[in-house]
């Protein structure tokens, strides 16, 4: 986890300065389908538990640096706002990936995503155990139409995460599994960062140079 946290703090300190394109994208996402797949770890077996349930929200921001005419390379957070998947259990994601991006056509373009989740799973065991959860997986793979500065996109995605409940005497462990289809509408903001050349930090060293020259002449 710590190399997947490095590479996305070493993809944004070398792209601040950036000459090619940039983009910032902003996305509201309606989930139609998702699935719960759990593997709970009891005394006397493993149960696995499989649930499907439909209608979920979600909001995502990304960065784009556009590195030739067809790939693009961004960084992106995502959350899939709570939801409740039974009486007795609640849910929801904060996810931070890497996102390359791939012109197939014109405006149509493919999509991958990797990088890390945080899924929170809340249920009636949460008053009886501590919970002690470890930062899980997250990937995802789409398609998706720029129209001007609109974006469409369908986004399949999956989270992975792992607890232990933890009981005095007794530790379950629980298998966590969040698999979503998600349709995206965004908007698209181009934008270039100013950029100091080489040459030109050369020019005002010596620009400064010749202005202490030229105060010590004067003194």
């Amino acid at each position: 986890m710590k190399k997947i946290l490095v590479v996305l703090l070493l993809f944004v300190s070398a792209n601040v300065y950036a000459e090619y394109k940039n983009s910032l994208v902003l996305k509201v996402g309606i989930t139609p389908y998702s699935t719960l797949s759990q593997e709970i770890h009891l005394l006397d077996g493993t149960k696995k538990v499989k649930e499907n349930f439909t209608f979920g929200t979600s909001i995502s921001a990304e960065y784009f640096r556009e590195i030739n005419n067809i790939f693009a390379l961004g960084i992106g957070v995502s959350h899939h706002i709570r939801r409740e998947i039974n009486i007795v259990c609640d849910l929801y994601s904060t996810s931070l990936y890497l996102t390359p991006k791939i012109k197939v056509y014109q405006d149509l373009y493919s999509v991958v995503q990797f990088g890390i989740s945080n899924l929170i799973l809340t249920d009636y065991l949460s008053g009886y155990a501590d919970y002690d959860k470890k930062i899980g997986l997250h990937y995802g793979l789409g398609i998706g139409y720029t129209y001007k500065n609109f974006i469409f996109e369908f986004l399949y995605a999956s989270d992975n995460t792992t607890y232990e409940l933890k009981f005095p005497n007794i530790v379950l462990p629980r298998n966590v599994n969040y698999q979503t289809l998600n349709f995206n509408i965004g908007y698209k903001v181009d934008f270039n960062f100013p950029r100091i050349k080489r040459n030109d930090k050369e020019k005002q060293i010596k620009i400064k140079e010749k202005k202490i020259k030229k105060a010590k002449k004067i003194d």
